[in-house]
């Protein structure tokens, strides 16, 4: 029974205690508080809390009044963290409170609150993330987490965890016995993966001749797959192979696999003109092929880069590879001279000549001529030679490059995000993650939630999907909780939210077609996560039996606008039949700042007729800059006698002073 002061007290919250708020209300999880009321509201709570005068009213209010202000600042949110978490200890939550714990004091006080039996799995990430800044005591701590997660059920965690602290075998028999289940073929390849670099690098040759085995089998399935996820147009999917491909080759020294996977990912990022990802798969080509002494290779992909960046209009970038081309070819001049390949040597520095003559490189073309007339036995060929290296000179010459490191950056702007990407993610061990989590929000959030890398924003809303959830199946909660529920995962502005909401959307669509409020919810928060796997999903949605989730699809297709996904737009726009659905594409691509998306659009404009064309304008008018006149100037060469006046006065509004 409720004390007195608790009957004096309880009122004052009026409904916001016991209110039931819609899920809509939820969905945005901005602050519900009036800030100028939290302040006392906060120290009623206070006040409730050292009486001791806990409640499931007090905890809802927690959660549903002040944890969900997010944007709190540090002390006050810890703070109310703990509040939560004496209460849910006091209520019987001991995960709750636990997870209350982990992000306001760390994984160790969290340990002390879980139960001795069960909660294996928030154990096994709370050991996991307490052994990160655990010193000499961290192994120990793995080693507990992976007994923890082996007990849950998660062997590909469990397997990772041995890995990590040198328990090879126990670690091999974890993955052996994934490979004896049913897997699907890419989680199989990234299976075999693993036990390839588990072992090539073991002193035994047994176990490294298996690890070269395993190697070549992730290969073979890999090759396959991303030849049929690119036939299929899926090329996220091909580029996440190619990835593997050349890790797993970088790191066994098979470098077949490591040529294959980075000629894969560039013809894929040169298909989407994503130059600052091409131009850094390109770099690290270049360095690995240096290191293994493969100069040819490095010439032709140096060629290769020179003629993608005079399609991107970026010359002086091209130019730059075109001189560490004519570098790669006097090395290859150099490694056949030392084989006594004479005339082989004499036609690779021909070609690094042909290629220095185009360029502003004076001495590298003198030092390439004069090493032609050394070769030279014909005494009138040598002076010819000799005269033109003296011709030329070696007034202002630049400095030799560095093959093989990234190029110094020009005054050009480089689309894409290269620097971004300064390591590819250890894709084997992610993707088998989110495979082995199973589109589960409460794994997925609970992994996010202890996760210090992660911005304490989304490491808040992962806490609240979790509260939320409070260990049981969404399916199983009210519509209202699934809502508040998906406006979380939304929040967390983590890729790995996407596959829990794919989840909630097909779960939806398949027990209950005519419920659109869910499913609207859903597709109102991917925008917030602007990946191909959002825009995926949003395109199915096109097609959904209720008419609320198909006008929802096409809001949300209108604000995937970004740069990521301008190759995966692009591609919709030319297979779609439904103008509905062109529009908002057109429309995405109009918030794109970025050459390619005015590229596009100027298509649609020129090749359209309203609203389509209509849209198109509106869009290249709100990406006006004085940087696109060339591109608007290449147009003027090839628009239709039909449509060039309405180009002439588009450019004329966008550019008053002249192309």
């Amino acid at each position: 029974m409720p004390s007195a002061q608790q009957h004096v007290i309880l009122p004052q919250f009026g409904r916001t205690l016991g209110a039931q708020k819609t899920g809509a209300d939820h969905a945005k999880m901005g602050a519900v508080i009036d800030p100028e009321s939290r302040p006392q509201k906060v120290e009623t709570v206070r006040k409730l809390v050292q009486a001791g005068q806990f409640s499931p009213q007090l905890y809802a209010f927690l959660l549903d009044e002040l944890l969900v202000c997010v944007d709190a600042k540090a002390s006050d949110y810890r703070e109310w963290l703990g509040f939560a978490s004496l209460c849910a200890v006091r209520l019987d939550r001991p995960v709750c409170a636990a997870l209350c714990t982990a992000l306001a004091s760390g994984p160790q006080a969290a340990l002390s609150l879980l139960p001795e039996d069960g909660a294996f799995r928030q154990r096994a990430y709370l050991l996991a993330a307490q052994a990160k800044s655990a010193g000499v005591d961290s192994a120990r701590l793995v080693s507990e987490a992976a007994e923890q997660a082996q007990k849950a059920g998660l062997n590909v965690s469990a397997a990772l965890f041995l890995g990590q602290v040198g328990k090879r075998s126990a670690a091999k028999e974890l993955w052996l016995r994934l490979l004896g289940g049913s897997l699907p073929p890419y989680e199989r390849a990234l299976v075999h993966a693993q036990l390839a670099l588990l072992f090539l690098r073991s002193d035994s040759a047994s176990d490294a001749a298996d690890g070269k085995r395993h190697a070549v089998l992730c290969g073979q399935i890999l090759d396959e797959i991303a030849d049929d996820y690119e036939s299929q147009n899926q090329r996220a999917l091909a580029l996440d192979c190619y990835r593997v491909l050349s890790q797993l080759g970088e790191a066994s020294g098979a470098f077949e696999n490591v040529t294959e996977g980075y000629l894969g990912m560039l013809r894929i990022f040169k298909s989407e003109r994503l130059v600052g990802e091409a131009l850094w798969v390109y770099d690290e080509l270049l360095r690995i092929a240096t290191d293994a002494g493969e100069h040819e290779l490095c010439a032709e992909q140096c060629r290769d880069a020179a003629a993608f960046l005079y399609r991107c209009g970026l010359p002086t970038s091209a130019q730059r590879y075109l001189l560490s081309a004519a570098d790669a070819l006097a090395r290859v001049a150099d490694v056949r001279l030392r084989a006594g390949a004479v005339r082989l040597a004499e036609h690779a520095l021909l070609s690094a000549a042909d290629l220095l003559s185009t360029l502003s490189a004076p001495d590298r073309l003198h030092r390439v001529l004069e090493q032609l007339a050394a070769l030279r036995s014909d005494v009138a060929e040598r002076s010819r030679y000799q005269r033109l290296a003296e011709l030329i000179g070696t007034a202002g010459a630049p400095a030799r490059s560095d093959l093989g490191k990234p190029a110094a950056k020009s005054v050009e702007t480089l689309p894409g995000s290269a620097s971004q990407r300064a390591a590819l993610p250890a894709v084997w061990s992610l993707d088998l993650l989110e495979w082995e989590a199973n589109a589960s929000p409460e794994l997925v959030c609970l992994r996010l939630l202890l996760d210090a890398s992660r911005p304490e924003l989304t490491r808040r809303h992962a806490l609240l999907a979790l509260l939320l959830l409070d260990g049981a199946d969404p399916t199983q909660k009210s519509e209202a909780v699934q809502i508040r529920l998906v406006g979380s995962l939304g929040s967390l502005r983590a890729y790995e939210a996407i596959a829990p909401l794919a989840r909630l959307y097909h779960t939806s669509r398949a027990t209950q077609p005519g419920g659109a409020a869910l499913r609207v919810a859903i597709l109102d928060v991917l925008p917030r996560l602007p990946f191909p796997r959002s825009l995926q999903l949003v395109v199915e949605a096109l097609q959904d039996p209720a008419l609320a989730v198909r006008s929802q699809a096409q809001a949300s297709l209108a604000r995937l606008g970004t740069v990521e996904l301008l190759g995966p737009l692009g591609q919709i726009l030319v297979d779609a039949s439904d103008l509905g659905v062109k529009l908002a594409i057109v429309s995405a691509l109009g918030r794109i700042a970025d050459p390619r998306a005015v590229e596009r659009l100027l298509q649609v404009f020129l090749q359209s007729d309203d609203p389509l064309r209509r849209e198109a304008r509106r869009g290249l008018v709100s990406l006006r800059d004085a940087s696109l006149r060339p591109l608007y100037a290449r147009a003027l060469l090839s628009v239709s006698a039909d449509r060039a006046q309405d180009l002439n006065i588009l450019i004329s509004e966008l550019f008053p002073s002249g192309l």
